[in-house]
């Protein structure tokens, strides 16, 4: 188990500041080639990331959000990762994904490559596939939610009440297929008490992480995803009795624990144990 409670995007045109993403103490970094690039910029921002990936012996987790396989640019991308005989263990994010068929794809073009992938859903027709895209490649490790262009597309804003449907079905999607879960990131970078409260609110949904668009975000983000004194004291109370008892259901401090429970449990200590808490 991979520890992702934060990921922080960087521009891939702007290689000067990977070093420093990565020393915000993340989680995750995923240099952007899509989005944060301009069409211009684009051929040297891929050449600059995998440059970075090639030589890359962090600890946080490297991710490459490539442009989307269906345009010129991200086939691009993927030849380029495919010819590169050099990277380490990558994971790739695909942006677009509208259907189980794209990850297939992707999954086939990259057989002989070692990288797992992150679906990012932006579309109607992402999110109402969750469940066959979560399941279409064991290479799938995490689903992430894309708010601004879904908002584009459903006429809405990005709100609580307008993404709360997006956001339970990919809540139901991953967790049919133990995936971890990304939340889009909070655009508003000078209201931390906002990031905070809509970390916690996604948290409590199902979400495992949260992504970052600002340094500064990282802390308040990666603080909602870690577990609670109280969260791991009541987690190892749990599994502790569970094991004295041999599983089945029991009581902890007068309250029924059966499977599900245990389940939360062995999440929150498996976190717990990677962070020394």
């Amino acid at each position: 188990m991979k520890l992702r409670r934060s990921l922080l995007f960087v521009p891939g045109a702007r290689p000067e500041r990977f070093d420093k993403a990565v020393a915000t103490g993340v989680d995750m970094v995923c240099i952007d080639l899509e989005d944060a690039c301009l069409p211009a910029e684009k051929e040297q921002a891929r050449i600059a990331a995998l440059d970075y990936a090639s030589a890359y012996q962090a600890a946080p987790e490297l991710v490459i959000r490539i442009n989307s396989p269906r345009t010129l640019f991200g086939l691009k991308d993927l030849a380029a990762l495919i010819e590169c005989d050099d990277l380490p263990p990558l994971t790739l994010m695909l942006p677009k994904v509208g259907a189980a068929a794209d990850v297939e794809i992707v999954d086939g073009l990259l057989a002989n490559v070692d990288m797992n992938l992150i679906a990012l859903m932006e579309t109607a027709q992402g999110i109402e596939a969750a469940s066959a895209i979560a399941a279409a490649s064991p290479r799938v490790s995490g689903l992430m939610l894309g708010g601004a262009d879904l908002s584009a597309e459903l006429r809405s804003d990005m709100g609580w009440d307008a993404m709360l449907m997006a956001r339970s079905k990919l809540a139901m999607a991953a967790a049919s297929r133990q995936l971890d879960l990304i939340d889009v990131p909070y655009l508003d970078v000078k209201n931390p008490e906002g990031l905070t409260a809509e970390s916690t609110r996604v948290r409590n949904l199902g979400f495992t992480c949260k992504a970052a668009i600002h340094p500064a975000q990282v802390e308040p983000i990666s603080s909602a995803f870690t577990p609670s004194a109280n969260e791991v004291s009541w987690a190892r109370k749990v599994l502790a009795a569970s094991a004295e008892f041999a599983g089945g259901a029991l009581l902890v401090d007068g309250k029924l624990v059966d499977r599900p429970v245990l389940l939360a449990a062995t999440r929150i200590v498996a976190v717990a144990d990677q962070l020394g808490i």
